[in-house]
């Protein structure tokens, strides 16, 4: 349908073209009583990316209605990948998308920044086909979820891969770039940076950035990193791109944890006045987002008492932008005069009463140091720090040389998680373990997961051929979301008596199993045994020490 319009003029021309082609839909949406499955057919992150209202879905088609006025014709393909199936697409006017929109979806606000703004990049662009192609591979990121998005030359072309529900996926083949348009693709992305810091003339050393995007009614910020890759005399840029849509809906404890681990978490949140709660873990397993989870629960216990919180972050770069908080983004020069570092943020942060700071990361040991000392002044203090698990993240506050005593006094809470990915009911299939998976597996472990005299309920998720098929609205390539999975320390009394009797802070992992720790991958197990995730992504994303 896309060459069969011509929409580079505006007006009535446009209409006359769409009416004759018999493309576009002159009912009132908002007067069609859409049935709520068709409504639910499509989910609210693509009606908001995509400003579309299905009318009608089939097994392997759908019938949307967009407004002329966006780019939803130009980014067909992204929406037929992103719903695995078939688009036809009818086009209308603004109101009617508008007011179609408040009725099913609830959304009130129809963004005008679509068609471009003075600070917020719209994905419009399109001052050079290489430009186009750098469009597409971040409109294409945010339309398929994708966490990250990693762009690297090679000597034949540029490989482009996209994290997706935790796993790397090869997209090269879409984007079809040639191998020496390296430079200007990162120059082009790099020139997107809106701190000043991606310096596009330098491409020997590493460069760090950030920038905003438009796609839809979502505003998707970006954490640019470039890294120098090769000798010098075939140096090339490699980009990793983080992609943090800012959806409207704030993530509650309630949509991350489940059970006892709810439970948990609330009551130490609850019951602490002040010290510090520290979530660990590699990059990309949820850290920051749980944190901002805690912040809301916080919030709206304060909000029950007719109270608010001063809330004061300091991040670099702003993941989730929330207005009821003081956000400062980090801003490293090398003027001292405009040199904004987090530990001067922080200072200033300790001067502005706040009942809670969050510090975004723990990188070295001035700010563990720094961050620990501000938990000793009576409020909540939030951060995260890289590790692989609760006990290691211990000894990496140890290594960074922070007194075992203020850690025992300070500490309230230690959090690690991963994400795993939950399959699908409807297309997942039994699974078999391998003799690889057994080998890794403990006796009493294989017993757990297939009992001798019981049935096994082990599931993987359906082959890729079979990817898109489903008739689950919710399934993306079999998974439905992705669950955290945590493990947690809560330092009460008796966990600091015992820690503060240790002669060597490395046998605190079997120190915790006394006191009935359960680490991730055992709770991943429990998943596997239901068949809520499959064993190898749990191998995969946990790990067996």
């Amino acid at each position: 349908m896309a060459d069969s319009l011509n929409l580079d003029f505006a007006g009535d021309a446009i209409l006359n073209e769409l009416k004759k082609a018999g493309q576009y839909y002159d009912k009132e949406l908002a007067d069609e009583d859409i049935p709520q499955d068709i409504i639910d057919s499509v989910p609210d992150n693509l009606v908001s990316q995509f400003q579309v209202i299905p009318i009608a879905m089939e097994s392997d088609k759908a019938v949307l209605v967009a407004d002329y006025n966006s780019n939803t014709l130009q980014n067909l393909g992204m929406l037929e990948t992103s719903l695995g199936k078939r688009v036809d697409l009818l086009l209308t006017d603004e109101n009617n998308i508008r007011r179609a929109l408040e009725k099913y979806y609830n959304i009130s606000i129809y963004s005008k920044s679509r068609r471009g703004s003075s600070d917020v990049y719209t994905g419009d662009i399109n001052d050079s086909p290489l430009q186009k192609k750098a469009d597409d591979v971040l409109t294409q990121g945010v339309a398929m979820d994708a966490s990250d998005i990693h762009i690297k030359p090679y000597s034949d072309g540029i490989y482009v891969w996209m994290r997706i529900n935790g796993d790397l996926r090869d997209m090269t083949h879409k984007f079809d770039f040639n191998a020496e348009d390296g430079d200007i693709l990162s120059n082009i992305i790099k020139g997107k940076d809106e701190t000043s810091n991606a310096d596009s003339a330098n491409k020997l050393m590493p460069n760090n950035g950030s920038f905003k995007m438009q796609q839809g009614l979502t505003t998707v910020r970006c954490r640019l990193s470039t890294v120098p890759v090769g000798s010098a005399s075939d140096l090339v840029q490699k980009l990793d791109i983080r992609l943090m849509p800012q959806r409207s809906n704030r993530v509650s404890l309630e949509k991350l944890f489940f059970g006892k681990d709810l439970e948990t978490i609330k009551n130490t949140l609850y019951k602490s006045s002040s010290g510090m709660f520290l979530n660990a873990g590699p990059v990309g397993t949820g850290k920051t987002t749980s944190l901002y989870a805690y912040l809301d629960y916080l919030w709206n216990l304060a909000q029950d008492r007719q109270s608010v919180l001063h809330v004061y972050t300091i991040e670099n770069p702003i993941e989730i932008m929330d207005e009821r908080f003081t956000q400062v983004q980090v801003r490293e020069t090398n003027d001292e005069d405009t040199n904004l570092s987090a530990l001067k943020a922080l200072d200033s942060a300790l001067r502005s009463d706040p009942d809670i700071i969050l510090f975004g990361e723990i990188r070295n040991n001035v700010e563990a140091e720094a961050a620990m000392k501000a938990s000793q002044t009576g409020l909540k203090m939030f951060s995260t720090l890289h590790a692989g698990n609760c006990h290691k993240a211990i000894l990496r506050l140890l290594n960074l040389g922070v007194d075992p005593l203020a850690i025992l006094s300070e500490m309230r809470f230690i959090l690690c998680q991963r994400l795993i990915p939950i399959l699908c009911p409807d297309c997942s299939r039994p699974h078999v373990l391998t003799s690889q998976e057994k080998a890794i597996l403990t006796p009493e472990e294989l017993k757990y997961l297939v009992p001798s005299d019981g049935e096994n309920y082990l599931r993987e998720r359906c082959p890729v051929t079979e990817w898109g098929k489903c008739s689950n609205s919710k399934c993306h390539n079999g998974v439905l979301h992705r669950l955290a999975v945590p493990e947690y320390i809560v330092f009460d009394d008796k966990i600091r008596d015992a820690l503060l009797h240790q002669n060597d802070f490395h046998s605190v992992k079997d120190l915790l199993k006394e006191y009935h720790f359960k680490s991730m991958w055992e709770k991943g197990l429990a998943l596997v045994k239901s068949g809520q995730a499959e064993l190898a992504d749990v191998i995969n994303h946990i790990g067996k020490d």
